[in-house]
């Protein structure tokens, strides 16, 4: 074989191992929130599972004034007992619209029940459905079948819901939902205390809580180098915060003319020492240096002792990522972590969450 056949050959090569080793749900198995159609979903690492769906973007001359948009939410939560929760979100009815939303009165969902039931009437309005409906609208989309609000009125078909896919996504979603289960299984049977050799018993590890915070005036000597980050710009809005302890943590932000909506941290975990750049865990990318490289639209809440960061697509503040941070007795820990790939109007709260940890302390745990 010549040499120019050998290296397509390795190339060619190359490429299918790539295909056939990546796994159907990659994005999802790390931990991150994946695409299937019109579906997108995520779990967090207590196996809470949730599947976001909304209606293919229709082109505009298919576009209906008559005709809304409402996206879907499915959660399944992890526990002892899973329990399956189906939501109707709408989106898309601003203000003025809504006028005209409502005009049509309420609407029943196009589903056949198991038992002999009246389809509840539903408004546009966020609406948790009954166990009865939620199972309907499951096997209704596990057939491949269109789901749609039809007017109680005329039965004229008045919203959208999201179709493509349902099947793939909701299979995925059960895999990773039964897989985390059983993974929180075995760490709760590998972390039972056991008996040392001389009898005594395994000490329990010490559970993370909170830590409250005091802010400080900043005033005289100010131990940051904040040239590293700002460079001939000059830091602005610079804070101190103490911990039990005598521990501190400082920020600041960099002023280039522009509202900065980037800050950067440092801690010092003795007030004698010199503060150092800010590494905060994050399981799935180990490190977010929010020292060297900021966070954006951070928020400190100091009597909780809880660092936010609201990290948006840029121009938007319905998709990004969003991340809470806890100072505690084991140091900082990642309490949650919401993402929303696509810009729908949801705010944060209403994002996937992708990983959740408890932590006791001041005030009520994240």
């Amino acid at each position: 074989m010549s040499p120019v056949y050998a290296l397509v050959a390795t190339f060619l090569f190359a490429g299918s191992v790539s295909a056939k080793t990546l796994h159907p749900d990659h994005m999802l198995m790390r931990g991150e929130v994946q695409r299937y159609g019109d579906w997108w979903v995520g779990c967090s690492n207590t196996a809470d599972c949730t599947m976001l769906g909304f209606p293919t973007a229709r082109e505009r001359r298919e576009i209906n004034p008559a005709v809304h948009d409402m996206a879907i939410q499915i959660n399944l939560k992890g526990g002892m007992e899973s329990a399956l929760a189906v939501e109707l979100v709408p989106l898309g009815i601003e203000e003025d619209n809504k006028a005209g939303a409502t005009s049509h009165g309420p609407f029943v969902l196009n589903v056949e029940y198991q038992v002999a039931a009246l389809s509840p009437p539903h408004g546009f309005s966020r609406k948790a459905l009954l166990k009865m409906e939620s199972d309907a609208v499951i096997d209704h989309l596990n057939k491949g079948k269109v789901l749609e609000g039809r007017a109680l009125s005329n039965n004229r078909t008045i919203v959208r819901f999201p179709f493509a896919e349902f099947k793939q996504a909701y299979r995925a979603m059960q895999r990773r939902h039964a897989q985390l289960q059983k993974d929180l299984t075995d760490k709760v049977i590998d972390e039972l205390p056991g008996e040392l050799p001389d009898g005594s018993s395994m000490p329990v590890p010490e559970k993370p809580r909170r830590l409250a915070a005091m802010p400080h005036i900043v005033s005289g000597f100010v131990p940051i180098r904040t040239e590293k980050n700002c460079g001939s710009h000059r830091a602005i809005d610079m804070r101190h915060y103490r911990f039990p302890n005598d521990v501190l943590l400082w920020s600041y932000s960099c002023y280039n003319g522009d509202y900065p909506t980037r800050t950067y941290w440092e801690m010092a975990l003795r007030s004698v020492h010199l503060p150092a750049p800010l590494s905060l865990p994050e399981p799935r990318d180990l490190k977010v240096h929010a020292g060297t490289q900021g966070l954006e639209n951070a928020i400190f809440d100091f009597d909780f002792g809880i660092l936010r960061e609201y990290r948006y697509q840029k121009g938007h503040t319905d998709c990004g990522t969003f991340r809470a941070w806890g100072f505690t007795n084991l140091g900082w820990k990642l309490l949650e972590r919401r993402e929303m790939p696509v810009c729908k109007g949801l705010n944060p709260d209403e994002w996937i969450r992708t990983h959740f940890e408890s932590a006791s302390g001041a005030g009520p745990d994240e």
